[in-house]
């Protein structure tokens, strides 16, 4: 897989994730986050998702996204929705 499609991959994996990222303390205002932490994150996220690509894990990278999630595939348009739909692509 080409670095580029492999970083995208990454990207959309984190951002799967990244829900609380975006998540306000209740009172109207943004929750803030140690940039550290969201780094670290993003780091640990794209190791578990490189290591199930190279031992060919469809089932383990389907899991890191929900039940609804969408993937979207840089080579074509569209998206592909669906926790199982994500699973049978990989």
């Amino acid at each position: 897989m080409a670095f580029n499609s492999l970083r995208s991959v990454a990207v959309a994996v984190f951002l799967s994730f990244a829900g609380g990222a975006c998540a306000h303390n209740g009172h109207g205002a943004p929750a803030r986050h140690d940039p550290a932490a969201v780094r670290a994150t993003i780091e640990g996220t794209l190791a578990q998702f490189s290591a199930a690509m190279k031992r060919a894990d469809p089932g383990f990278i389907a899991s890191m996204f929900t039940e609804d999630g969408e993937y979207v595939v840089a080579s074509r348009k569209g998206f592909i929705a669906g926790r199982p739909a994500v699973e049978e692509h990989f």
